[in-house]
C-alpha cells in the first residue's frame, strides 16, 4: 500500500541524470572554448574516475546512498570539474604560445598545481568543521567558487546580470528551510466531533476512502483509527497514507491534488480530513494536521481554552492559511465522579487506586 522505494529510485535517477547532463556540459564548453579533441577528453574521463574513487573511499567508511550522500556527490563533482578545467585550460595557454605538449604540460602543471592543491585542501578545511557539526544545518552546506577574471568588465556585466535575475527569482520563488517535496505520498488526519462513536466516524471513513479512491491522480488509500494510544489515535480521530500514481501519469504535483480533493472532502458532515503531502526530511514539532505547528500554552486551564479558539477563528480568516484546526480535546463527554472518601478510607482503597481502576 506504501511503496517508498519509488522515490527512493526517482532520487538515484535524479542525480545520475544530473551527474550525465554536468559531464556533458563540461565535455561541450570545454570543446567549445579550446576545440580540441584531447583536452576535451580529459574532463570527461577525470569525473567518472573520480566518482569511483569516492565510491571506494563511502564503502570502506560503511556509507550508504541517501539523500545527502547523493547530494554531496553532485556537489563534488562540481569541484572536480573546476580543478580540471583550470589546469586544462592553463596547459593550453602555453600551447597556443608555441611550447610543446610535453613542455606546455609540465610548466602548466608546475605554475598552477599548487594552486590547485590548496584550494583542495580548504576546501576540505572548510568542511571540517560541517562534519563536526551537530544537527540537521550541519549536514546541509553549499559551497560555490570564484575564479581569477582575464576579464573583468564582461564578467562584471555577467554578474550584475545574474544578480538581477536572482533577485527577480528570489520574490517568486517560493520560501521555506525545505522546499516542499513531492514524494507521491500524502499523509492523512481525520477529526470528528469530540463525542463521536467509533460506527459513526468508521462511516465518515469509508466515505472518505471513496472520495479519495475517485480521484484520477490516487493509487492507494489506507485510513485507520483507534488502537496505538499515541497522539493522533483517540476515539474521534484518525490517520491515513495515500500512495498517488506516477508523475507523469497525474500531471501535477501532490499539493495541486491537495487543492482538488479539499472541496470534495469537505462534503462529509461532521468530520474533517486534512491532508499534506508527506517529506522525506522532517525537523521538530509532533504529528500534526498541517505542515507548520503553533504551541499556545499556559498555566491557567481556563484562559487556555478561552483563546485557544479565538487564536483559531482569527487564524481560519488569513486569507493565505489553509487547513487551521485545533488539537484541543475539550468538548467530549463527561462524567463527574465525586468519592466518598470516608468509605474509601475505610476500606483502605486510596484514591490513586481508584484512579487507576477508571
Amino acid at each position: 500500500m506504501l511503496d517508498q522505494t519509488v522515490t527512493i529510485r526517482a532520487s538515484v535517477k535524479n542525480v545520475e541524470e544530473a551527474l550525465l547532463i554536468s559531464i556533458g556540459l563540461v565535455v561541450l564548453v570545454v570543446f567549445l572554448f579550446l576545440r580540441n579533441v584531447r583536452a576535451t577528453i580529459i574532463p570527461g574521463v577525470v569525473v567518472p574516475v573520480s566518482l569511483i574513487g569516492t565510491f571506494a573511499i563511502m564503502y570502506l567508511v560503511g556509507y550508504s546512498i541517501d539523500n545527502l550522500s547523493l547530494m554531496a556527490l553532485t556537489v563534488a563533482t562540481g569541484f572536480v570539474v573546476d580543478d580540471a578545467i583550470v589546469v586544462v585550460e592553463n596547459v593550453m595557454r602555453h600551447i597556443e604560445r608555441g611550447a610543446s605538449v610535453l613542455e606546455a604540460t609540465l610548466t602548466g602543471a608546475k605554475e598552477i598545481g599548487f594552486t590547485v592543491l590548496s584550494m583542495s585542501i580548504s576546501l576540505v578545511a572548510v568542511f571540517i568543521p560541517i562534519l563536526l557539526m551537530g544537527g540537521i544545518v550541519g549536514r546541509l552546506f553549499r559551497e560555490f567558487a570564484v575564479v581569477a577574471l582575464r576579464h573583468p568588465a564582461i564578467t562584471m556585466i555577467i554578474f550584475l546580470a545574474t544578480f538581477a535575475v536572482n533577485a527577480y527569482l528570489f520574490n517568486i520563488v517560493p520560501k521555506g528551510f525545505f522546499p516542499q517535496q513531492d514524494n507521491g505520498r500524502l499523509g492523512a488526519s481525520i477529526v470528528a466531533q469530540q463525542d463521536v462513536s467509533f460506527a459513526a466516524i468508521h462511516e465518515k471513513m469509508m466515505r472518505y476512502a471513496e472520495i479519495l479512491k475517485n480521484d484520477p491522480a490516487v493509487d492507494t488509500v489506507t485510513l485507520f483509527t483507534g488502537g496505538g494510544g499515541g497522539r493522533g489515535t483517540t476515539a474521534n480521530t484518525g490517520r491515513g497514507f495515500i500512495s498517488l500514481k506516477l508523475r507523469e501519469e497525474r500531471k501535477i504535483s501532490a499539493d495541486e491534488v491537495i487543492t482538488r480533493l479539499r472541496p470534495k472532502l469537505a462534503q462529509v458532515p461532521g468530520a474533517t480530513l486534512y491532508l499534506q503531502a508527506v517529506q522525506d526530511v522532517r525537523l521538530g514539532g509532533r504529528i500534526s494536521n498541517a505542515q507548520y505547528q503553533f504551541t499556545l500554552q499556559s498555566d491557567n486551564l481556563e484562559e487556555l481554552n478561552t483563546w485557544a479558539p479565538r487564536l483559531v477563528r482569527a487564524m481560519r480568516e488569513m486569507p493565505e492559511l489553509r487547513d487551521v484546526s485545533s488539537d484541543q480535546q475539550n468538548r467530549g463527554l463527561e462524567v463527574p465522579v465525586v468519592i466518598d472518601r470516608a468509605t474509601a478510607a475505610r476500606l483502605g482503597v486510596s484514591t490513586r487506586m481508584i484512579d487507576e481502576t477508571l
